[in-house]
């Protein structure tokens, strides 16, 4: 794996700080695809008070590698997919460049995601004042906001790879996919009406929740961070940007309202407003609460209702 593009973002954005000769290092390990290594030379500086901007790409950067994100490969095949990206070619795209496993060994993929999605989401613009409502890991080093207009373009750039990434290993993994990309079960994160009325409490398979929750806070981010950088990519990628875009666009907000008005249905305590857009803080992975009466459980059940819907099943 090539991770050339990797390096020339970090180099791109170092400072004059201290930190420099760990961003230096970083530069030249991930040039050699060497992960683990760029990992154990830039945590300590990450996750400490010398942390930066710079740092921070170099930590996402980091996690990238460990995903498996080739930027120019991932570019390219993208450009070369034959798909229908406004639809199921979408999630088959994900899949395909970011297959998972959970067993017999874990390769921790969505993990690193998650991870290289935290750092990201912490490279703000100069005099950002965090909204606490709209803040993640507000009390380390690395604070960050949910905010697409917080954060840097190079930020939200490499954001849309880490999405990529979280998405096509959850849906991998949980999907059953077979050779052509297709899903072969349901994802669970539904609420079944008629297994229970009213819905069960708590609605999910307990062990999954993270993972579901993590789903739908990376689409969100993705249509996110595609919207913020589309009109300064290339033309041929931006046209892809736009289709794939547009696609969630006019799906997921749709989506949220109907799994917010579902609990309503089944006597969950949700305000769901004709209209209503999918909560700004289903963004932060952590916010599901698995309850009928939670906003972001609801919004993340009907964006599972639409992948479902969407992704073609065999």
């Amino acid at each position: 794996m090539v991770v050339k593009f990797l390096f020339l973002l970090v180099a791109g954005c170092a400072g004059s700080s201290s930190s420099d000769v760990s961003v230096d290092a970083v530069n030249n390990l991930l040039s050699q695809s060497a992960c683990t290594s760029a990992y154990e030379s830039i945590y300590s500086i990450y996750s400490s008070a010398a942390t930066n901007n710079a740092v921070r790409l170099a930590m996402a950067s980091t996690y990238g590698c460990l995903v498996g994100i080739d930027l120019m490969a991932l570019l390219g095949n993208l450009v070369g997919f034959k798909g229908n990206l406004a639809g199921s070619g979408f999630f088959e795209f994900l899949v395909q460049e970011f297959p998972s496993i959970a067993t017999p060994v874990d390769d921790k993929m969505p993990h690193a995601a998650e991870q290289g999605i935290d750092a990201a989401l912490a490279i703000v613009n100069g005099g950002t004042f965090f909204l606490p409502a709209y803040t993640v890991n507000s009390t380390g080093h690395n604070p960050g906001s949910l905010l697409v207009s917080d954060r840097t373009s190079d930020a939200n750039s490499y954001l849309t790879f880490l999405s990529m990434g979280l998405m096509g290993s959850i849906l991998s993994r949980y999907g059953s996919v077979n050779a052509a990309h297709h899903r072969t079960v349901d994802l669970p994160w539904i609420f079944d009406r008629a297994s229970v009325t009213p819905y069960s409490t708590p609605p999910w398979p307990v062990a999954s929740v993270a993972d579901g929750c993590a789903l739908a806070s990376g689409m969100l981010h993705f249509v996110d961070a595609v919207g913020s950088i589309e009109a300064h990519a290339i033309s041929t990628v931006s046209g892809l940007y736009s289709k794939m875009g547009n696609f969630l666009l006019q799906g997921l907000d749709l989506a949220c309202f109907l799994g917010c008005t579902e609990c309503a249905l089944q006597g969950g305590v949700v305000t769901c407003p004709v209209g209503m857009v999918c909560p700004m803080t289903l963004r932060d992975r952590s916010s599901c609460q698995n309850s009928i009466n939670d906003i972001n459980t609801c919004a993340a059940a009907g964006i599972a209702y639409f992948i479902n819907t969407e992704w073609t099943k065999d």
